[in-house]
């Protein structure tokens, strides 16, 4: 259940954060993320640009702040 629910999430931030990517608005990139914040399962999150350099980076309140990968792995 906990897999469907990270992936539908993950979809939904992808379709989110398209325009953001790709007309180099970090706000609104920023603002995507931010929308997980609810969800008790994710505690941070990052989108790359299409060259693979960390964009945008979100992490819970009260969560000591993650090292995200330089790259993402592939899926």
């Amino acid at each position: 259940r906990q897999r469907r629910e990270i992936t539908t999430l993950g979809a939904i931030l992808a379709s989110g954060s398209s325009a953001a990517l790709v007309f180099d608005h970090r706000l609104a990139a920023e603002e995507t993320l931010r929308r997980i914040e609810m969800d008790p399962l994710v505690i941070a999150a990052a989108l790359y640009d299409k060259q693979g350099a960390r964009f945008s980076t979100y992490t819970k309140a009260g969560v000591p702040t993650l090292p995200f990968p330089v790259l993402p792995r592939p899926d």
